[in-house]
């Protein structure tokens, strides 16, 4: 498995590229790369994987079916506040969740309210 990670300082979380070695499965590389991104121990996830993907799911969508290779795709999901990209290449992608602006500025309304007596 190739890693390309990316840091934000401002973040705590990173952005991570990882290419599937040939004899790995699918789901391994994702939760490998995930726990890059978090930087956890794959052990430690807040979320297991199966509990948002099915694993053999995900290594089905993209084997081969006899003689004809499948054509390029890419499924896409959230898991652990972070968008997971699995392309039909073998390549995952794991960026962070940046926080919406609305529960920011809902915070912010909040603070801001003023009780008349």
């Amino acid at each position: 498995m190739a890693s390309n990670a990316g840091s934000d300082p401002d973040s705590r979380f990173r952005r991570v590229e990882v290419t599937r070695s040939s004899d790995e499965h699918l789901a391994t590389t994702v939760v490998y790369a995930l726990s890059e991104a978090l930087d956890r121990n794959p052990n430690d996830l807040p979320v297991e994987l199966n509990q948002v993907v099915d694993p053999d799911a995900l290594e089905r969508v993209f084997e081969e079916r006899g003689e004809t290779p499948r054509g390029p795709g890419r499924l896409v999901f959230e898991i652990a506040d972070c968008e997971v990209t699995v392309t039909s290449s073998g390549r995952v992608t794991v960026v962070p969740i940046p926080p919406t602006a609305g529960v920011a500025n809902a915070e912010t309304d909040q603070s801001d309210e003023t009780t008349v007596d």
